[in-house]
């Protein structure tokens, strides 16, 4: 082929990220056809959920001082934590909703049957970065809260003020830290796969549980520098990235709070761009926002926006430019560009052309074995092929999180009916 062994020993030696690096002049987008008004409110809308207790498509949401549901008609009320940021909030089961009282710095139960609401972590006007049972452990500002896919009989906390990831036990009630370095003022996380997104000021760290049992938090996308940059993941630009929701098994969204945008982040490509829609008031006729988003809800083909006294919803989800379809137009072609991903055959071509897919052609065999053996249809972008568990779960093709819906166990369950 005209290549000598030097050379493909060099390309052997390169990481296969520098082997198939692509990034396109223009990128593709996520487009809305219509964006219109679902509820007015009255205050910040920190977070949204599908509403488990009820049937008909109602969403949850938390605000200052109020948790509260909705179908897009009434509000009703749900309870209220006088003079209190209810920054986050998780359903545990139908009945019972952890949430983080964000001003007076702990974790509170609700049993909605009756109202009642108990402390589950942290001690309430009083902070501090303490890990212990209820009485001791202590949070400062806790931000977000999600169930933990790795063992769920535990919440995780974005600790805001203290920078650190922080976990409660719902069996023992224990506070503890998973890891408290390079976050700074975590606020929304996303499982992707066995690993964390978290949203941090200007930047999103991803924190991985390693199979020594050690955990590691790392820049995954953005910067320590706020800005406004469509790029690959190392050169993306973000300010102030609030929450995160899943979009498909390798896209999630972002809500750019200050960019006044939502993002998407393709883990197959490794690039961020932003989500496209039209509109009237009080939603934009372009692709920015008249508002900081602060929370994300996708709903079969809807997405729900979070901002400053209002839900707003994005319907008639137009085309997707990640499955080989025509290229989309928005309201705002100078960032949402069309463009046309690379298909298989073009890079394994251009790989034969200059040598290197030889260079790593055992790899690919293994790994398409590999997948084949799990039972996983994955695209075939090489460089991205890891045969690792590790790597598998980096590569952006990311298994859906199974337990996402998972009811708390029994025993998590007698531990919450004996905190109330």
């Amino acid at each position: 082929m005209g290549v000598s062994w030097a050379a493909m020993l060099f390309f052997m030696a390169l990481p296969s990220s520098l082997l198939f690096t692509y990034t396109p002049t223009n990128l593709p987008s996520i487009s809305f056809n219509t964006s219109e008004p679902f509820i007015q409110t009255v205050n910040q809308v920190y977070k949204m959920e599908l509403d488990l207790y009820k049937t008909d498509g109602s969403i949850m949401f938390s605000t200052y001082e109020d948790l509260q549901t909705t179908d897009g008609q009434n509000i009703s009320t749900l309870t209220t934590i006088p003079s209190c940021d209810l920054s986050g909030f998780k359903q545990l089961n139908e009945t019972h909703i952890a949430i983080a009282a964000y001003t007076i710095h702990c974790i509170q139960i609700l049993n909605r049957q009756d109202g009642s609401r108990k402390t589950l972590a942290g001690i309430c006007s009083s902070s501090g970065f303490t890990d212990g049972k209820l009485g001791v452990g202590k949070l400062k500002y806790p931000r977000s809260i999600e169930m933990d896919l790795r063992n769920p009989d535990r919440l995780l906390i974005t600790d805001r003020y203290n920078h650190a990831l922080r976990f409660v036990d719902l069996i023992t009630g224990e506070l503890g830290t998973v890891i408290s370095s390079d976050f700074k003022y975590p606020r929304g996380l996303s499982w992707v796969g066995s690993e964390l997104l978290v949203a941090n000021s200007h930047y999103l760290s991803r924190v991985t549980w390693h199979v020594n049992g050690s955990v590691s938090n790392v820049l995954f996308t953005g910067s320590t520098v706020s800005g406004f940059v469509e790029d690959s993941f190392a050169k993306s630009r973000f300010n102030y990235p609030y929450e995160l929701e899943t979009f498909r098994s390798n896209i999630s969204l972002v809500a750019d709070g200050s960019n006044r945008r939502l993002r998407w982040l393709d883990f197959s490509t490794q690039l961020v761009g932003v989500v496209c829609f039209n509109g009237g008031n009080p939603c934009t006729t372009s692709s920015q926002l008249p508002g900081a988003g602060r929370s994300l809800l996708k709903v079969g083909n809807d997405l729900y926006v979070g901002m400053y006294q209002n839900i707003c919803k994005l319907i008639g989800f137009a085309v997707d430019p990640f499955v080989d379809k025509p290229p989309i137009l928005c309201s705002n072609p100078t960032s949402c560009l069309p463009s046309t991903q690379p298909s298989i055959e073009i890079l394994v071509s251009a790989g034969f052309a200059s040598g290197v897919f030889i260079a790593i052609l055992p790899t690919a065999i293994i790994c398409y074995f590999y997948w084949k053996k799990r039972g996983e249809t994955r695209p075939g972008y090489v460089h991205n092929a890891v045969c690792d568990d590790d790597g598998l779960y980096r590569d952006g093709y990311s298994l859906p999180a199974e337990q996402s819906n998972r009811k708390m166990d029994e025993n998590a369950y007698d531990y919450v009916e004996k905190a109330l």
